[in-house]
């Protein structure tokens, strides 16, 4: 159906044949066709050429492309068609956010393990198929938000264009995410640590001089129960 949107994955292409048809099915169609065809991109003219069964188109370029197709027998019957066929070779983009409550310092960023953390895939053409990410668990230590740690373990998928997770450990972990199209087409890893902080403070009180340690001695414990108040 020509009005349908039509889309390719980059780098690869279209099958195009050709036959004659015969009108009485008793092998009267004359046959020798001939055909040819032009590819446009963008005004631009990036391929064309000739056949007679068939041919493989292939696009190289990203977006729109359109497809002109010329075909005559050896009578001058003839027919010209043109399709649009929208090209497909970028990946996804995902957008990372974080819920309350965090902290940042711009160099730093802490959340609990009540944060959520929020993955959102957009793809404009093809579509997204689904996001993976893992969490590694880095170790006690204080890591900025920018690193280049290598993660370890397995990925986990969630299809779709949304995925949302927490982290329960305290300390230093890394994020790693990425996202993939319904042509394949893999965003590129993206890394970020974060430090989880699920531990309240420890309040430290001294008292100042003059002091003495009280042994409990000589105290009266007075028995107010039965009193009005």
């Amino acid at each position: 159906n020509e009005s349908d949107v039509c889309y390719v994955k980059g780098g690869s292409g279209i099958l195009v044949s050709v036959y004659d048809p015969d009108p009485t099915g008793k092998g009267c169609a004359v046959g020798n066709v001939s055909c040819y065809y032009e590819v446009w991109w963008n005004s631009t003219l990036v391929d064309n050429g000739t056949f007679t069964n068939s041919t493989k188109i292939i696009f190289n370029e990203d977006s729109a492309h359109e497809v002109i197709i010329y075909c005559e027998d050896a009578l001058g019957n003839s027919i010209e068609d043109s399709q649009v066929f929208l090209v497909d070779k970028e990946p996804p983009t995902t957008i990372k956010s974080f819920g309350e409550p965090k902290l940042g310092n711009g160099t730093h960023l802490w959340i609990t393990s009540s944060t959520p953390i929020n993955l959102t895939a957009t793809d404009d053409k093809v579509g997204v198929d689904y996001i993976k990410y893992r969490i590694t668990y880095l170790g006690n230590k204080t890591c900025p938000e920018v690193c280049n740690y290598n993660g370890t373990g397995s990925w986990r998928r969630i299809n779709g264009t949304f995925a949302q997770f927490t982290i329960k450990e305290d300390s230093c972990h890394l994020i790693e995410y990425y996202a993939v199209d319904k042509f394949g087409n893999n965003e590129t890893i993206h890394k970020q640590c974060v430090m989880v902080d699920n531990t309240p403070p420890m309040p430290n009180k001294t008292v100042g001089e003059p002091k003495e340690i009280w042994d409990g001695k000589d105290a009266v414990f007075y028995n107010i129960s039965d009193k009005c108040w």
